[in-house]
Formats: structure tokens, sequence, C-alpha cells
């Protein structure tokens, strides 16, 4: 095996949800480059997101480093091994925003800026910061490209788009090297049971009724989490001159309500339509997302693999597979950070 020291991916958030998919998706696709995870390991994030053969891979192939981004303390030898930044941590919980915003602007905002500066002194050659659909607020047209405008409708999203404007700022001024992925809705394997889908399904595996806050008619662009893996390995891969300062949509291009999803997973899973009950107000709430992701096609060669019905199933059975490994943290879900 050929390795350079020099050349390491960072993925920052790697114990995640997301972040543990790409993972994955990189230690295969790039078997002769060392992953290096960088994650703080709050409420979301687990080691065992990750396989034995990832963790036990040995000091060539992966590092595991418990710490903060926003630490300047600890970035300087991690950077030195780096050819690549994939930038993922973030606290990405809407309604915790609400009530917690400093929290998420020193992280998703001052924390990147950690990483940009600390990125361009070590001279890395790939920036790729993982933005968020949120920061498009609710579609004023439709599709929704990368020219939509920013009208963020939660502190969690003007974070983030806070992150990603610094991103290209760092681009523009100083040359980092840098583009931004916006990923629309993701679900899946291992995803926290704050988020809507496994909460449903946890709901609904353990007799719980669920709830459809504001009508349900909320749409959102659903993308299966190993496809958005596939798209960061598609962004690591490609040519960085082509694509430094770009912006990319990722997405599905399917739009579900909230309703049509609660209704698909009661069929699936086979319980009491009763088990659906309509009610309540969820501040920070945006109607309509619905993507279009031809840049992302065009410019770097991706394309979503999953549809949403082969991706429910996938996602239904790996939470009936695994429900003595979330219990943990289902009741402190339910009770914190509500649906």
């Amino acid at each position: 095996m050929s390795h350079f020291a020099d050349d390491a991916i960072l993925v920052t958030g790697g114990l995640g949800f997301i972040g543990s998919s790409v993972v994955r998706a990189l230690f295969e696709a790039f078997p002769d480059r060392k992953i290096i995870v960088l994650d703080a390991m709050t409420y979301a994030g687990y080691v065992e997101n990750l396989p034995r053969e990832i963790l036990n891979a040995g000091p060539e192939r992966f590092e595991l480093v418990i710490g903060n981004i926003a630490n300047r303390e600890i970035m300087p030898p991690i950077m030195r091994q780096c050819g690549t930044v994939v930038h993922l941590a973030a606290e990405s919980h809407v309604a915790n925003s609400l009530t917690m915003a400093d929290t998420f602007v020193q992280t998703n905002v001052f924390g990147t800026m950690v990483l940009a500066e600390e990125a361009l002194r070590a001279k890395v050659e790939r920036f790729i910061y993982i933005s968020t659909s949120e920061v498009y607020g609710t579609a004023v047209v439709a599709p929704m490209d990368e020219n939509h405008c920013l009208d963020p409708r939660s502190p969690y999203a003007a974070a983030k788009a806070g992150g990603e404007l610094l991103v290209r700022s760092y681009h523009h001024s100083y040359g980092l090297q840098a583009l931004v992925l916006r990923p629309f809705n993701n679900y899946g394997p291992r995803q926290h049971p704050e988020k809507v889908i496994p909460c449903f399904i946890t709901s609904l595996l353990d007799g719980r009724p669920i709830r459809v806050m504001d009508g349900g008619d909320q749409t959102r662009d659903w993308l299966f989490v190993r496809d958005t893996a596939q798209a960061i390995v598609a962004a690591v891969r490609a040519d960085i001159a082509k694509v430094s300062g770009g912006v990319f949509n990722v997405a599905s291009c399917e739009e579900y309500s909230i309703s049509d999803i609660a209704d698909k997973l009661i069929e699936i899973l086979d319980v009491s339509p009763s088990l659906k009950l309509m009610e309540g107000h969820r501040p920070g709430q945006v109607e309509r997302h619905c993507a279009c992701s031809g840049r992302m096609q065009n410019a770097l060669g991706w394309k979503p693999c999953t549809t949403f019905e082969e991706g429910l199933v996938k996602t239904v059975e790996w939470y009936t597979s695994n429900r003595e490994r979330f219990a943990r943290v289902i009741q402190p879900a339910l009770t914190v950070y509500g649906q």
C-alpha cells in the first residue's frame, strides 16, 4: 500500500449519521489514503456508527480524534497530514436551534472559520463544505437550483448559511480551494431519532403515536444517505480546478410530504392508521423543498441510485433490526427535541 503523509482525508463529524456513511464510502473508494475522523461525540455521534473493519484498520488507514472543530490547538497537526477536508461537523437540529442559537453559531460558523484558516495554513488541496438545503428556506421557484435566494428560516439554517458564506469568502479572498455541497433532506440507517423519518419509525415500532405538525403538507426532496456519501466521493475525485468555488445541490429530485411519509411508514410496518395524529405547530417550518441537481450531475458525474421507496424500506429494515441500539436515545429525542 502506498501512503502519503500529507494526503489523508479529514472528515469532521465522521461519527454522525451522514458522516459515518461518508467515512465508509471514502474508506472503500480510496484504499491508499488515510481517513482521519474528527468528532466531538455530542449526542448524535457514536463510535458504533463505524464498522470494526475501519476502526481496527490501523494508523496507516484510519485515525479517530475526539475533539471540537473550534479548538485551534488540535487542528495544526491534523491538517498537516491532509490533502482533503470534508467538513460535515455541525449542530443540525432545527428545534434545538430555536433555544440554543449560540451553540449553533459557535460550531457552525466559528468552528468552520477555524477549519478554513487552518486548512489555508496547511495548504490543503481541497476543502469540501457540506451545507444544507435549509439555507434556501421555502421554495420561491420550483425546482430550486443553486441560484435560488437564501432565506434561512431557523438559527440552524442561518448558521449553516454563515459557514457556507465564510468558506466561499476564503476561496475568493485567500484562494482556498473549496466547494460547497448542499444536500437536501437525508434519511437512512443510523440517523438519530430526533429526525422525522427515524422518529416515525421508532415510534410506530413501539406502538406509540406519531405527530404530524402543521397539517403535514410540507414537502421535502428526500435523499438516501448512501447516495449523499457517493456524491462526496465524487467531489473528492473531481478536478479541483474545475469545481473550486462552485456550489452544488445534492438531491434526488423526488418530493414527498411529511403526511405522505407517515402514511407510507404505516403501510410498510402494517400498523393502525389511528397512530397518525395531526396536531401542533413547529416554528421555523419550511413549506416546500424541491431540487434541481443538474449542475451536480453535469460537473461531477453524480446522480442518486436509490428511489425513495427502496430507501424507505431499507431504513425500516435497519431500525427493525437495531431496536435495542437506539432504545437509549429514543426517549430523550421525544422529550427534549420533539418532532
